[in-house]
C-alpha cells in the first residue's frame, strides 16, 4: 500500500471539537484515543493510523465474536446446571 505524504498543516476548519470538549474527553477516558489522533491520522500520522487501525480490528472482531461468545458462555452455564440438577436428583433417589 502506498504511503501518504504527512500534510503540513490542516487547512480544513474543524468546526466540531471546540463544542465537544465532553464528548472528546469521554472517548479518551473509555477507548484511549481522542479525535486529536483522528486529526494526527488525516495528516498522515502512521503511529495514529495504526493505532487507529487496531482499534478497529478489535472492535470488527468483537462484534462479530462477542455475541457468539456470550452464547458459548451461557451454554457451558446451562449445561452445567443441568448436568448438576440430574446429578443431584439420582443421589435424591
Amino acid at each position: 500500500m502506498k504511503q501518504l505524504k504527512p500534510a503540513k498543516n490542516m487547512r480544513i476548519k474543524n468546526h466540531v471539537t471546540p463544542k465537544g470538549k465532553a464528548l472528546n474527553s469521554q472517548l479518551s477516558a473509555k477507548f484511549g484515543i481522542t479525535l486529536a489522533d483522528f486529526e494526527k491520522a488525516c495528516m498522515g500520522d502512521l503511529t495514529s493510523i495504526q493505532r487507529i487501525g487496531e482499534l478497529n480490528k478489535q472492535a470488527t472482531f468483537m462484534t462479530e465474536y462477542a455475541p457468539k461468545l456470550k452464547d458459548a458462555y451461557l451454554t457451558i452455564i446451562e449445561g452445567t446446571e443441568t448436568y448438576n440438577l440430574a446429578l443431584a436428583d439420582i443421589l435424591k433417589a
